[in-house]
């Protein structure tokens, strides 16, 4: 009889433990997967800065915001279509 109380036990203990080990390994995963998420973004911007300023044919001090590049991209596109047109003629 106390063999299967003492087996009890242990089995308690053991899903109390196991609970609390979930509980821990998932709020890690949730910090780090927060983290890795901050890295993208900054490493996203990085390269939205690069290949705006590579496109564009500023200096690398400069910035240019998303709006400055959609503009950029609209006109360049009237521009090209102008072109193509002229040269259709």
């Amino acid at each position: 009889m106390d063999s299967s109380k003492n087996h009890n036990g242990i089995l308690k203990i053991t899903a109390a433990l196991v609970s609390a080990l979930i509980v821990v390994v998932t709020t890690l995963s949730l910090f780090i997967t927060a983290g890795l998420r901050n890295d993208i973004k900054e490493i996203d911007s990085k390269i939205f800065v690069h290949l705006t300023n590579h496109e564009i044919h500023i200096p690398r001090g400069q910035v240019v915001t998303k709006a400055e590049f959609d503009i950029y991209c609209y006109t360049s596109e009237k521009n090209l279509e102008r072109v193509m047109k002229e040269l259709k003629r």
